[in-house]
């Protein structure tokens, strides 16, 4: 395998984790909205109907992102049916370098 085909699947690997950290950042978010939500319709200062349309709306978005993490751990899954090479424990290792904090190229 060249070098460069070797960075360019690395790299996909890394865009891959990191979009799924993204993923779950955000239903986390999405989940503490509702949560927040709810919460703000018991103490009923705002009109119910509104609150409840509003967190129907929020987790209807949790479900579409639910549905691109699980898209995205297929993905992740066939790369490692592709690329064993990246599944052992100094594959692991390598991922783990690569989503840190540090940016990406």
């Amino acid at each position: 395998m060249s070098a460069k085909t070797k960075q360019r699947e690395e790299k996909e690997l890394a865009c891959m984790f990191k979009h799924q950290q993204r993923v779950a950042r955000k239903v986390d978010s999405l989940e503490q909205a509702a949560d927040r939500l709810i919460a703000e319709a018991n103490t009923g200062r705002y009109p119910r109907l509104w609150v409840t349309m509003r967190v129907k709306q929020v987790r209807y978005q949790i479900k579409r992102v639910r549905w691109h993490q699980v898209k995205n751990s297929d993905r992740i899954k066939r790369f490692a049916e592709k690329h064993p090479q990246y599944m052992d424990e100094q594959g692991w290792d390598m991922l783990v370098g690569m989503i840190s904090d540090k940016p990406f190229r």
